[in-house]
């Protein structure tokens, strides 16, 4: 489904980047702000790294959407875990064991996963460090305001204030 424009996708599992250009021109055309959680890169992004894409292929996927989204000039607030194989674990315990199961069964399925031998919720964990050196790569060349706040949950009052802090400068 492309969610932006809330359109069945032309191809399913194939990611449409026009859905990004049309919520620039809502954003100028509304002057509303919208969040969007996970949507461009665990959600639009993520998927091609998982595949097993390379690395320059998944920056291109990131440059396209940013093409698009361009005209908006997108604000990426980006919350990160210190230590990942906790955040996966803490996720994993509050989604229960059947979202766990999935999760687990989705990476140790993955083309990222099972070409380095990797099982369980290490697997899981494994994914998203390696993911989250990449998002390093990604967020350095990312054209408009970022702020990237490490462990929000921990004090979430101080975490909202930063964040308010970098989009209103």
């Amino acid at each position: 489904m492309d969610q932006l424009r809330g359109q069945p996708a032309q191809e399913p599992d194939v990611y449409d980047a026009r859905q990004w250009a049309v919520l620039a021109q809502q954003c100028e055309r509304d002057e509303k702000t919208f969040v969007l959680e996970s949507m461009f890169l665990q959600n639009a992004v993520m998927p091609a790294f998982i595949d097993g894409a390379d690395v320059d292929a998944v920056a291109r996927i990131s440059d396209k959407i940013l093409g698009q989204a361009a005209p908006a000039r997108p604000f990426l607030v980006y919350l990160r875990p210190a230590d990942i194989a906790a955040a996966v674990a803490r996720v994993h315990l509050a989604r229960g064991p059947e979202a766990k199961e999935r999760n687990v069964t989705f990476v140790e399925n993955s083309p990222w996963a099972r070409r380095r031998g990797l099982r369980g919720p290490a697997a899981v964990a494994a994914l998203y460090q390696a993911w989250e050196a990449f998002v390093d790569t990604l967020y350095d060349r990312y054209p408009f305001g970022r702020v990237m706040v490490t462990d929000p949950q921990r004090d979430w009052p101080a975490a909202l204030a930063r964040i308010g802090a970098a989009i209103r400068p």
